[in-house]
This record gives C-alpha cells, structure tokens and sequence, in this order.
C-alpha cells in the first residue's frame, strides 16, 4: 500500500514556455533538410500527423509514403501516408514515421513517433512543458 503523503520526483532536461493565446499546445518542430513548421501535442493521438504542405516543404511525394487510414473522434476518417524521417524538437532529436495528408488542417505530434520516446509534464496554469528523451 502507497503512502497517500507520498513525495514523487522526475527530472527534466528541457522547460519550456507555450502560449497561453493558442489553442493547445503548440511547439515547433524542424526536420532535416531545414522545414521547420508548428506542430500541437496530442496526447490522444495515435500517430504523427503532419499537413500535406509539410511533406512539400520537404520534398517528398505523399503517395510513395505506406498509406493508412486513420478515424477521428467525430466518426470521419482520412487518408495519410507514412514517411520515415528525422526531426527536433525541444533540443531532442528523434527518427520517426510521420504520416502526412491532403484531408487535415493541424500538425500533430501523436504517442507513436514522439509520445513514446520521451519524459513529457504539462503545468497547464502555468503554459509550461518540460521534457526529457526516453532515457534521460
């Protein structure tokens, strides 16, 4: 049985101010090859999600990516397709399968590709984010 008293720690190696006057939380992100666009943290989605335009900035041709179909909360779904890449976030470097598509309007940074390799806390009251890679 826990301690309800219970004092717990984690440390961070990046804090990192959001603006309380966008909607979400919205952080930048740079690939490689120089793009660097504004992507929201979506803790509830799954993938990473990033506009067409994004995958034109970066050169790439969206249908040679592995298509998938992914569901909205509303019921719709979308077409997008997969690319591997690198990017940074935050001082962190990551290389993840990013999905790009013609039928959304937002860039989203989901649990596979970004979620899941990083130490994440939100402190919403005061627009702050601190991270940390996976590891450390």
């Amino acid at each position: 049985m826990e301690d309800g008293n219970a004092v717990h720690r984690l440390d961070f190696a990046v804090k990192h101010e959001f603006s309380s006057t966008t909607r979400g939380i919205e952080i930048d992100v740079t690939f490689d090859g120089g793009a660097r666009v504004k992507a929201k943290i979506d803790t509830g989605a799954e993938f990473c999600v990033f506009q067409a335009d994004v995958a034109s900035m970066l050169e790439l041709k969206l249908d040679e990516g592995e298509e998938r179909e992914f569901s909205l909360a509303n019921g719709g779904k979308f077409k997008a397709y997969g690319h591997s890449l690198r990017f940074w976030t935050l001082e962190s470097e990551f290389d993840s399968v990013i999905y790009f598509s013609e039928e959304i309007n937002r860039n989203v940074l989901g649990r596979n590709g970004w979620l899941n390799k990083v130490r994440v806390a939100f402190v919403d009251h005061d627009c702050l984010v601190y991270l940390s890679n996976h590891g450390g």
